[in-house]
């Protein structure tokens, strides 16, 4: 792990993604006391939403 001087946040390294470029994963525990907020959907579930939307907004916009 390593701390980035310009804040106080903390980011782990965990190797290397998809296109071999290091994977990085912030640590919001921090955040989640601050604002007393924590998601409830996962991550998986949130990016396939997400994608779900985005597919159908700009397909709507092509159509158009």
């Amino acid at each position: 792990m390593r701390q980035d001087e310009r804040d106080q946040g903390t980011i782990a390294v965990i190797g290397l993604g998809y296109v071999g470029l290091p994977l990085a994963v912030a640590d919001v525990g921090e955040l989640e006391r601050a604002v007393g907020y924590r998601p409830a959907t996962p991550v998986k579930e949130g990016v396939a939403a997400f994608v779900e939307w985005y597919r159908d907004y700009y397909r709507a916009a092509a159509d158009a």
